[in-house]
């Protein structure tokens, strides 16, 4: 009786250390969880704001085409006039 009542305090006193350090291991884990949690939710924040920097390139780049051909239309006029001119000149 003696030595099951051992038996039966050590098998106790193994799953109690068994229990702690699986404990351990598991708030090891928790943590782990929570930093890679942080660090997803500081990507995905940064994420969006490069999406919104690229969304105001585009806008930018849209813009600056734009200028272009306005500036390439006034040139074609400002030679267009300026080709006008000299024909007026030379058959004057």
């Amino acid at each position: 009786m003696k030595e099951e009542y051992e038996l039966v305090v050590g098998e106790r006193d193994i799953l109690g250390t068994q229990l702690i350090r699986r404990n351990a291991e598991a708030q090891l884990l928790y943590e782990k969880i929570k930093i890679n949690h942080s660090t997803l939710a500081k990507g995905e924040a940064q994420y969006r704001e490069k999406l919104g920097d690229i969304e105001q390139m585009k806008d930018k780049i849209a813009k600056i085409m734009n200028d272009i051909r306005l500036y390439k239309i006034s040139v074609c006029l400002f030679l267009l006039l300026k080709f006008q001119r000299e024909s007026f000149i030379l058959h004057k």
